[in-house]
């Protein structure tokens, strides 16, 4: 495997591609970090922090001015990563400059929210405007989301440029012990997490509703996370579940959030839309299922893991069903949390690294096409992991 030099053009240090930064950089590649600044106004209030980025050289440009000097100090042969491909700023400034000057070049891309009956079309046409334009100019297409590398074919770009992606996080089981899953083994009562901001977007309504729905009612809901709707989500929460049966935690740092996040029995992010939903890969990483709704473009890693399960987004019934199933099946009771989070390094920073790179010697060096780390077969297998109790979308 070739040791490639890496620019990972960002509008700000991101903690979901510091780690996979980092890992390159730990694999004996030369990595740099371009971005406008280390994070934004909207960010930070939200609780993100920019992460560190070790032995990664790291660079902020808020003025594009000074990009052809930037660049021209760059390797001839680097493999540039831009966040997107139009419409975002210093990072596709910068790719718009690379282009020019023939350099190796990538984009990334998230799940596209082509919701709405003129807003979704119009998306769409403007995308398949970029596939004319720009498709034979960019190298490789970087598609986070279950449904995006589809999605982006569909659209007009060529599906061997196409390769699933994901947000690839440090292993958090590695540097935390796993707290044991209580529930099933004469324990406390299932604590059913929602980790996010609190916001129309991300509908923890959805999650609340569902949980008045289903039979278990000594399910306690955990919201983590603040917004716009707390004070109206966390009303609602109280009239239909009841007080004792909501632990409304609020705000807090990433760390903190993770930490608490490894408490929970089961996960549930039920939005209307998210390009991945980090939390999900975190969930897993730590050990403990998830449930998301078939507009996250983490539902891939749920799908992926066997466990939990998907619903249609939007849908109250949809989300109690698969939320039920799940604490009524066997393989609830009998989860082995570290066999989860053992699989589920396969979205570890460093398993993105192994990826990436071979994607690169694929594309420049005509090596196999690699499969997703999450599609491969693990070895050995977690039993409890098969066979999945399925997946509901409806």
């Amino acid at each position: 495997m070739s040791d490639h030099t890496f620019v990972f053009w960002q509008r700000i240090v991101s903690p979901h591609q510091a780690g996979l930064a980092k890992a390159l950089a730990a694999a004996g590649c030369c990595v740099h970090y371009v971005a406008e600044e280390p994070m934004s106004h909207v960010r930070a209030a939200q609780g993100w922090v920019a992460p560190d980025l070790g032995p990664v050289a790291t660079q902020f440009v808020p003025d594009p001015r000074a990009l052809p000097s930037i660049i021209d100090e760059l390797a001839p042969d680097a493999i540039h990563l831009c966040q997107g491909l139009a419409r975002n700023g210093m990072p596709n400034q910068a790719a718009s400059a690379l282009r020019r000057r023939g350099a190796r070049l990538g984009a990334t891309l998230e799940t596209v929210d082509d919701r709405g009956r003129i807003k979704g079309p119009l998306k769409c046409a403007w995308y398949s405007s970029l596939a004319w334009q720009l498709g034979t100019q960019t190298d490789f297409l970087l598609a986070t989301g279950h449904r995006t590398p589809q999605w982006l074919e569909e659209r007009g770009f060529d599906a061997r440029r196409i390769f699933p992606f994901t947000y690839f996080l440090p292993d958090l089981a590695s540097s935390a012990p796993l707290s044991p899953m209580a529930y099933g083994h004469g324990g406390r009562v299932p604590r059913i997490g929602f980790v996010g901001l609190v916001d129309e977007r991300k509908r923890l309504d959805i999650l609340i509703e569902a949980l008045a729905l289903i039979g278990q009612r000594d399910a306690v809901l955990v919201v983590i996370g603040a917004g716009v709707l707390e004070v109206e989500m966390r009303a609602l929460a109280q009239t239909r579940l009841g007080r004792e049966r909501v632990e409304w935690i609020g705000q807090r740092s990433m760390e903190e959030a993770r930490r608490l996040m490894s408490t929970l029995d089961l996960l549930v992010l039920p939005s209307d839309h998210d390009g991945w939903g980090a939390v999900v890969s975190e969930a897993l990483l730590a050990g403990v299922p998830a449930v998301c709704s078939d507009a996250c473009g983490a539902a891939e890693a749920v799908m992926a893991s066997g466990i939990g399960g998907v619903f249609k987004a939007g849908s109250v019934s949809g989300c109690a069903a698969v939320i039920e199933a799940w604490l009524s099946s066997k393989e609830c009771h009998s989860l082995d949390r570290a066999e989860l989070s053992r699989w589920a390094r396969s979205f570890s920073s460093a398993s993105g690294a192994r990826y990436l790179r071979a994607i690169c010697d694929h594309v420049y060096e005509s090596a196999q096409r690699p499969e997703p780390p999450w599609r491969r077969e693990p070895e050995p297998a977690p039993s409890s992991l098969c066979p999945s109790i399925g997946v509901s979308i409806g």
